[in-house]
């Protein structure tokens, strides 16, 4: 098994969960959002299990862009923004070890979803405070998670500092729309303001309008979509 790094401080806190263990390291000050990091912590919590063919599929999407020689059992990897442990699952299988780091509780019910995964390190820990040297991962993922930070720019910055001379970083963000036509980036902007609505509510309530917008909105668009 791949040897990880070395924590550049220690932790503040252990956790044992299951047959894993979660090291604390808190979530750092700068470049957060603590509403967005308890939201997401939320919403992992309850949607921390899925499908082994849905994660492969959805894995291969993503990854497609990484050559496979990027690829073994030598591969130091970190994921950032872990959240529930998918992409962390994904890419297990295929290097050698993985840090996974997230800063919301989502890391501890990953670690107990995950708790097979014997070559994964759980961290929880945010962008500004990750115990890992610079320099020390051949490879560094970031999945739908910088978009959140408040200063995107100096997160990135932090992040890229953790990959080795060499090494790659697989990052997502949302993107600016600018080759969409106005009626594209008129519907995505409306959605956009319905769910900065949706995020600040309550848990309970959250759920339900999520639910009914999931039946009568998404559902039968999927539907018709896969009808077309």
């Amino acid at each position: 098994m791949t040897r990880p790094p070395e924590f550049t401080s220690r932790p503040t806190s252990v956790q044992q969960v299951g047959t894993r263990v979660v090291h604390g390291f808190g979530t750092g000050e700068g470049h957060r959002d603590d509403r967005t990091i308890s939201s997401f912590g939320a919403e992992w919590e309850k949607f921390n299990a899925f499908d082994a063919a849905e994660i492969e599929h959805a894995g291969n999407e993503y990854f497609d862009i990484v050559p496979p020689a990027l690829l073994g059992p030598e591969v130091l990897a970190l994921d950032l923004g872990c959240g529930s442990g998918r992409w962390t699952r994904y890419l297990s299988s295929r290097v050698g070890h993985v840090d996974a780091i997230d800063p919301s509780e989502a890391v501890v019910h990953a670690a107990r979803v995950h708790g097979d995964l014997e070559q994964v390190r759980w961290i929880q820990a945010g962008v500004d405070n990750m115990p890992v040297p610079d320099g020390a991962y051949d490879l560094v993922i970031c999945l739908g998670v910088l978009h959140h930070v408040p200063d995107t720019a100096g997160a990135l910055a932090k992040l890229a500092a953790k990959v080795r001379p060499g090494g790659h970083l697989l990052l997502y963000l949302y993107y600016a729309l600018d080759d969409r036509g106005p009626l594209y980036r008129a519907v995505f902007r409306a959605s956009d303001l319905v769910r900065a609505v949706i995020s600040r509510l309550p848990g309970g309530l959250k759920r339900l309008v999520c639910d009914l917008i999931a039946f009568t909105v998404y559902l039968p668009l999927r539907t018709l979509a896969r009808l077309l």
